[in-house]
């Protein structure tokens, strides 16, 4: 499995949640480094660095990700959808709200697949 086949995994499950939208972000010719997906889940930001397994972000890419984290998004590196599963959770554990809850408990327990 290709990276590019991980991503679209991910973002399909994403946009298969409520009140989420997630795009794979494409790189430019200036250097790159963003997270591979931009997504707004219950208004929060979330960006997703995606790896094939065992692999881990470059330098570059771990600083940028740690910007988005200072400046408030949910941030985190994923090499499957069990592993953004788990992004999500937190991202979802945060918001505080018996529907976020919920949701969060029904993904811990693999009802995502």
């Amino acid at each position: 499995m290709l990276e590019k086949d991980i991503t679209a995994k991910i973002i399909k499950f994403l946009n298969g949640l409520p009140f989420t939208h997630a795009h794979k972000v494409h790189g430019g010719p200036y250097g790159g480094g963003e997270p591979d997906i931009d997504a707004t889940m219950y208004g929060r930001t979330l960006k997703i660095e995606v790896k094939l397994p065992g692999g881990k972000p470059t330098e570059r890419q771990a600083a940028i990700l740690s910007k988005w984290e200072k400046a408030g998004a949910h941030v985190g590196c994923a090499t499957s959808v069990d592993e953004a599963v788990a992004i999500v959770v937190k991202l979802l554990r945060s918001c505080d709200h018996p529907e976020t809850d919920r949701l969060a408990a029904q993904l811990q327990n693999g009802l995502h697949q």
